[in-house]
C-alpha cells in the first residue's frame, strides 16, 4: 500500500486510536516499517510498547514489529538457536498464515541438529492449504572455522521440509577453513535456490561444487559469487532439468589455455569414470587444464548454446591481481552462446572484451534477449548500440 494512502488511513482513525489504544496495541498488526513509523508518532505516550516489540511466548522476532496477532504474520526471520520443539509447536498453533520462514545460522549458535525440528512444521499455511511456506537458511560459518554440525549426525539424518532458499555466506580471507561439509548439508536439505557469496573481498575457492552438481535434480537458481567455476560443476548445472537462473565466473586463464589442448576421443570413458566416483576429487579443483579439460569445456558450450531451460544467465570473469585477455577462440565462442540460445531472456555480462562489435554480433541473431546487462559500458556506447542495430532488447551499463 502506497504510504500517503497508509497515512491517511490512520488519519482518519486516529480519534479511535486514542480511544482505543490499549486494546489496539494488542491486536494491531501492521504492514511496513513505514507504517509503524508514523503510527508511532501517533500513539507517542505509547509507542514503547510498540518498538521492536517481540513476542514473548516463543521469542520470534517479525520483520513487521508488531506480533500480537499472530495468525495476520506472513513473514518471519528466526535464530538457529531459538529454535526448540515448544516453538516450532507455537509455530503451527498460531501461526495460520506464515509464508516465509528465514533461519539464521551465527557464528555463536547451537548445533545444526537443530534443523531437525523443521520436520515438524507445518509446511502448508493452514489459511490456505495451497500456499506452502517458503524457507530459507541463512548460514553465517564461526569465526574459529569450527564445523558447526556432527558430519556423522548429517549423514544419518533425514529432512522432510521443503527448503525454498539456502545462503552460504563465508569468510574468504581464511583459506584453512574447511567447508566441505556445506556440501553434505545441502544435498541432504536438497535446496530449490543456492546463494554462494563471500563477505569480504578475499579470495578462497570453495571445493565442494563438483559434489553438489552432480546431484542437480532440485535446483532452480545456483548464484556463486566472487570464485570460479570447476568445468565440470559447470557441465552439470547447466544440465539441471529445472534451473531457470545461473551466476557463475569463469577462470579465463584456465580456459585459454584450453584452446591450445587436443580435444580427447574417449570423453564417453572419463564421464563414466566421474559419474562413479572414479576420479580423485582433487581433479576436480585444479586450476592446471586435465586431459579432458577441452571436451567437457567445448560440451558446456554446446549444453549452454541449446539450453531450453535456463532464462536468466549471468556470467563474469574472475576478479584478480592480473587481468587475462581472453583469446579470439573464446570471445567467439561466447559469441556463439547467446546468438544461438532462444531461452535466455536475461543475462547480466561482466567482461572486459565486450564492446558495440562483440554485442552487435549477439544482437543481430538473437531475439529473444529482453534485457542485457553489460560491465563495463558506457552510456555513449549504449546508445551507438542502439543505432547499430534493429534488436528492441533493453540496454543497461552495470555500475
Amino acid at each position: 500500500m502506497p504510504f500517503i494512502f497508509q497515512q491517511s488511513v490512520l488519519d482518519i482513525q486516529s480519534k479511535l486510536i486514542y480511544s482505543v489504544r490499549s486494546s489496539l496495541v494488542r491486536d494491531l498488526s501492521l504492514v511496513c516499517w513505514r507504517w509503524f513509523n508514523y503510527l508511532s508518532k501517533l500513539l507517542s505516550p505509547s509507542k514503547d510498547e510498540f518498538h521492536k516489540k517481540k513476542d514473548r511466548d516463543s521469542a520470534i522476532y517479525c520483520n513487521y514489529r508488531l506480533l500480537h496477532r499472530k495468525e495476520f504474520i506472513k513473514s518471519l526471520k528466526i535464530p538457529l538457536k531459538l529454535f526448540d520443539k515448544n516453538l516450532v509447536s507455537n509455530l503451527n498453533r498460531y501461526y495460520t498464515s506464515l509464508e516465509r520462514l528465514d533461519i539464521i545460522v551465527l557464528d555463536n549458535d547451537k548445533d545444526l541438529s537443530l534443523l531437525s525440528l523443521l520436520n515438524e512444521l507445518n509446511t502448508h499455511s493452514t489459511t490456505n492449504p495451497a500456499q506452502k511456506i517458503d524457507i530459507k537458511l541463512d548460514i553465517y560459518p564461526p569465526k574459529n572455522g569450527k564445523v558447526l554440525c556432527d558430519e556423522k549426525w548429517l549423514k544419518k539424518v533425514e529432512f522432510t521440509f521443503t527448503l525454498t532458499w539456502f545462503q552460504f555466506i563465508y569468510n574468504s580471507r581464511k583459506t584453512n577453513d574447511n567447508f566441505n561439509w556445506i556440501s553434505t548439508l545441502i544435498l541432504k536439505l536438497c535446496p530449490r535456490n543456492i546463494t554462494i557469496i563471500p563477505e569480504n573481498s578475499g579470495f578462497k575457492h570453495l571445493e565442494f561444487y563438483h559434489t553438489i552438481s552432480k546431484h542437480n535434480q532440485h535446483y532452480q537458481s545456483i548464484r556463486i559469487e566472487n570464485d570460479f567455476i570447476p568445468l565440470f560443476s559447470l557441465y552439470h548445472f547447466i544440465q539441471s532439468p529445472n534451473l531457470t537462473s545461473f551466476k557463475f565466473s569463469l577462470d579465463i586463464k584456465l580456459i585459454n589455455e584450453l584452446y591450445s589442448q587436443p580435444p580427447i576421443e574417449n570423453l564417453d570413458y572419463y564421464l563414466e569414470l566421474e559419474k562413479d566416483n572414479r576420479i580423485s576429487e582433487d581433479q576436480f579443483q585444479n586450476r592446471l587444464p586435465t586431459v579432458y579439460a577441452k571436451s567437457i569445456w567445448e560440451k558446456s558450450i554446446e549444453l549452454l548454446k541449446c539450453n531450453s531451460v535456463i532464462t536468466e544467465l549471468y556470467m563474469y570473469q574472475l576478479s584478480g591481481v592480473h587481468y587475462t585477455e581472453p583469446c579470439q577462440q573464446f570471445i567467439q565462442d561466447f559469441i556463439d552462446i547467446f546468438s544461438n540460445n532462444k531461452c535466455i531472456k536475461k543475462a547480466l555480462l561482466e567482461f572486459k572484451f565486450i564492446n558495440n562489435t562483440v554485442l552487435k554480433q549477439i544482437l543481430d541473431n538473437n531475439t529473444t534477449l529482453e534485457s542485457l546487462t553489460i560491465r563495463p559500458l558506457l552510456v555513449n556506447q549504449i546508445e551507438e548500440l542502439k543505432s547499430l542495430t534493429s534488436n528492441k532488447c533493453k540496454i543497461y551499463s552495470f555500475p
